[in-house]
């Protein structure tokens, strides 16, 4: 099967969008130089008409607009990436990479639209005093990023889904399968039971080629568990002032007593950013039962790409809440009332689950796409493990040089952080050559001993030191958290 190359349009798309989307977040975070009377002014005055419409922009303390620019240079960069991907030739890492990258630029201006609305008391951020400019330089405008993006969706994703329905298996597994199916012809004595399998595979139609690949049991499990508790999180924001402490239905929410004394945005009424993360995680809930429910008609191909798409949103959206949190975008307050344990246990990693997870489900079924695409044979390369480890060098780095700066707290964290990441992508690269994800293909196991010593030992190791090292290091953070300072000679700040 010949893979369908990124459409002309797209790519023209992506370096367009790369270019005015640095030019917006440089004006955000060159402020207030970028300002009526600042000394850059002169570059960006187009900028002056849309501050009278986009209050936000003028606001030097919005934690938002600087998230949402953070964000704009992070789907500028992805989208250089793909277009050199598409350069290089690699058409289906590129259209899978375009689709992941036009999701994150949807699902984020759909999030900055609903939190200037009344749905997130957000209304008075855009002067409506005239109709004429908040259409002309607000909605249209900004409207852009949300049409072409979704077109740009619909048009990779396309592409994605044909590959996926017409793709092959893997030759072990279709020749495995085609030896089950016609078993009839070699044994007479169970001819019917062999020719309702055959007709079975043979009349499904697309399935019959992705019989082999759908959806992993796993991802489907965490889209379960992710819609029950995102709901869970949307209803007690949606519903407050009742959720909250002395409210009638605060009973249903009790942990959240708890949760709103380390993030105090979730008791204040007034927080848009809030409002709008809880709006978006009910659409991601209504997507993932969506996908279980395609999963179960058989669609496969759309099953998969849609909970590719929604675990984007959910990664990109969670990535965009630890940004608004953090110094890069003056929300430190938010959280700097917190000691080091409380901060850990109750903000860091429970939110986190939501990057790591939605993470390896963008990889496993991003995998999936990417294998059907090459006429289901795994990459020789191994391009997203390799793209993985790449991360996870330039994290190891940033580790030694905040330590080498005296950044003791600040290093281990981050130890702790790209230690649980390569624990996690060794364990789910281990997954996806096992029978559970029907990838046992891909290990030759033939030979014991081969198997053994040359592929589950040295893979092995990249489990049992992370694993190490994750002990380690977070008996260190519960210590400083528990005694204040930092272990180790240098007892510098965090």
């Amino acid at each position: 099967m010949t893979v369908r190359n990124l459409p002309f349009w797209v790519s023209a798309w992506l370096f367009i969008s790369g270019i005015i989307c640095t030019i917006d977040a440089l004006f955000v975070i060159l402020r207030p130089h970028t300002l009526p009377g600042g000394k850059w002014n002169h570059i960006v005055q187009p900028y002056n008409l849309y501050l009278q419409v986009d209050l936000r922009y003028s606001d030097l303390t919005d934690t938002f607009v600087k998230g949402i620019s953070l964000m704009n240079l992070v789907e500028v960069f992805l989208n250089y990436v793909v277009l050199a991907i598409h350069i290089s030739g690699k058409s289906g890492l590129s259209v899978l990479l375009a689709f992941m990258v036009s999701t994150m630029t949807f699902s984020k201006t759909v999030l900055y639209f609903l939190v200037s609305t009344s749905l997130c008391n957000g209304e008075h951020f855009v002067n409506h005093s005239d109709w004429r400019k908040t259409v002309l330089l607000y909605i249209i405008p900004n409207g852009f990023w949300i049409v072409i993006p979704f077109f740009c969706m619909v048009a990779t994703g396309s592409i994605l889904v044909h590959s996926m329905e017409s793709g092959q298996l893997p030759k072990e597994k279709k020749k495995s399968q085609n030896h089950f199916i016609y078993s009839h012809d070699l044994n007479p004595l169970t001819p019917k039971i062999s020719l309702t399998l055959r007709d079975h595979f043979i009349e499904s139609g697309p399935r019959s080629n992705m019989a082999g690949r759908i959806l992993p049991f796993w991802v489907a499990v965490w889209l379960v568990i992710s819609s029950i508790v995102v709901t869970i999180d949307a209803l007690f924001v949606l519903l407050r002032p009742h959720t909250l402490p002395d409210g009638k239905w605060n009973f249903l929410f009790e942990p959240y007593n708890i949760f709103i004394e380390v993030d105090p945005r979730y008791k204040d009424l007034k927080d848009t950013f809030v409002i709008g993360q809880s709006f978006m995680n009910l659409l991601e809930m209504c997507l993932n039962i969506v996908i279980l429910t395609m999963q179960n008609s058989s669609k496969d191909g759309l099953a998969v790409l849609l909970a590719f798409m929604v675990s984007t949103m959910t990664l990109s959206k969670t990535v965009f809440y630890f940004l608004v949190s953090s110094k890069l975008c003056s929300g430190h307050h938010f959280l700097s009332h917190n000691d080091w344990k409380t901060l850990v246990f109750l903000f860091i990693v429970p939110n986190g689950i939501w990057i790591v997870l939605p993470l390896l489900c963008m990889v496993a079924t991003g995998q999936i796409m990417i294998d059907h695409m090459r006429n289901g044979q795994p990459s020789e390369e191994k391009h997203l493990k390799s793209h993985m480890n790449l991360v996870e060098m330039c994290l190891n780095v940033i580790s030694l040089i905040m330590y080498n700066r005296g950044k003791v707290g600040l290093s281990v964290l981050v130890a702790f952080m790209v230690s649980t990441m390569t624990f996690s992508k060794t364990v789910f690269y281990f997954l996806v050559s096992s029978e559970l994800c029907g990838g046992q293909h891909f290990v030759n196991h033939n030979d014991w001993k081969s198997a053994v010593f040359l592929y589950i030992i040295p893979n092995g190791i990249w489990i049992l030191v992370p694993f190490l090292c994750m002990v380690t290091l977070g008996n260190i953070i519960v210590d400083c958290a528990g005694n204040g300072q930092p272990t180790g000679k240098k007892t510098k700040s965090y």
